[in-house]
């Protein structure tokens, strides 16, 4: 069974999920606003600290846009914007939706950074979801598979890029009366 911070996730899904240990990625905003406006409207919502507000725009790389409005924002800029309101109050735990969507590689890279060096310096653990394994593998070593809500397989990525070969060559029979062909073979159960 999952837990968070310590308490069983199906028993009660929030109770591990305290407002400051606990912040995820809510990217949307209002769009007259500026993105220091938001970022102080959130923190008064949580309760995180105004003067982390000051800082939190130039950490995520929006120092010089934190005035405009952000309707004006591009996607890469409301997903930095989005990071940053994750921020707020410090968590020991980020959840993040697809945090490399929108952004270009130089963006991407300096996300990844900007995780890296979290995780190291002050210890966050960031809970992220991709559909695209090259968004996380310069990040993680072990990672978590889901399949309609579930954790299907969990592993180191090479141990489990070895399985995915695996199940893919042996147990994907070719199709009768043809040349073999790429199909798809479901996940084993749990890997430990």
């Amino acid at each position: 069974e999952g837990r968070l911070h310590g308490e069983a996730c199906r028993k009660n899904p929030c109770a591990g999920a305290s407002v400051r240990r606990t912040r995820g990625e809510v990217p949307a905003f209002q769009p007259g606003l500026s993105g220091e406006q938001s970022l102080k409207t959130f923190s008064t919502l949580a309760g995180g600290d105004r003067a982390q507000i000051q800082r939190l725009p130039a950490r995520v790389g929006l120092s010089n846009a934190k005035d405009r409005r952000v309707g004006g924002y591009s996607l890469g800029m409301k997903r930095r914007l989005g990071l940053a309101q994750a921020l707020v109050g410090e968590p020991d735990l980020v959840v993040l939706d697809e945090p490399m969507n929108g952004l270009d590689p130089s963006g991407m890279h300096e996300m990844r950074e900007f995780i890296r060096e979290d995780n190291l310096d002050r210890g966050v653990t960031f809970f992220l979801s991709s559909h695209l394994l090259s968004d996380i593998q310069p990040l993680f070593a072990r990672i978590g598979l889901f399949h309609l809500s579930l954790l299907v397989a969990q592993g180191f990525i090479r141990d489990l890029l070895s399985l995915a070969l695996h199940v893919y060559l042996f147990l994907s029979p070719p199709p009768p009366n043809g040349p073999p062909s790429a199909r798809r073979a479901p996940l084993p159960p749990l890997v430990p």
